[in-house]
């Protein structure tokens, strides 16, 4: 029987490293082609400066999800974009156009809600202060945090485990 797989850290990991290696390229590639950007957003009626704002959106955004600095602020900026391509450049193509910019819709937003997880540069950053949040930001209240300090607990309350209790080093575990 296979072993029972739970990694959502990895997983939000592994999405980051998508989402921004796409978001980085495209971003490099507007400021490296700045004139045919800047045609492009003329071509829709918008301005040049939106070719600039979406450029950096685009790069900044993308390096800030890949690292998980402000990955959720990120992430919502680039669903901004990622909106306003849908219906500005493949609204009228249809759903097949627009799969990859769908997706990444899709993506930005689990990175908006879901945070970067414990593999970022902010993992230790929480609102609350229990150090133990593993998002960038903070779902639990004062009364509960986690108590065990292990500092890998998946949930805002915790009892503790064994290899917690024993001081040990704690791999991840199912909460009591």
């Amino acid at each position: 029987m296979m072993k029972k797989m739970h990694c959502p850290d990895t997983g939000l990991l592994l999405l980051r490293i998508g989402v921004a290696a796409i978001f980085i390229s495209h971003g490099i590639s507007k400021f490296q082609n700045m004139d045919a950007t800047i045609g492009f957003f003329g071509s829709l009626g918008l301005s040049s400066i939106f070719a600039y704002i979406v450029a950096s959106i685009e790069l900044v955004g993308g390096i800030a999800v890949l690292l998980g600095v402000f990955a959720r602020y990120a992430g919502i900026l680039l669903s901004v974009v990622m909106i306003f391509a849908i219906i500005l450049v493949k609204s009228g193509m249809g759903f097949n156009a627009a799969e990859i910019d769908i997706i990444l819709l899709v993506s930005s937003l689990a990175i908006a809600f879901g945070g970067p997880g414990k593999y970022s540069l902010m993992r230790h950053v929480c609102g609350c202060g229990c150090k133990s949040c593993h998002s960038g930001g903070c779902d639990c209240s004062k009364e509960d945090v986690c108590n065990c300090g292990c500092g890998t607990c998946g949930a805002s309350k915790c009892d503790g485990c064994d290899d917690c209790k024993k001081g040990g080093v704690c791999t991840g575990h199912e909460m009591k």
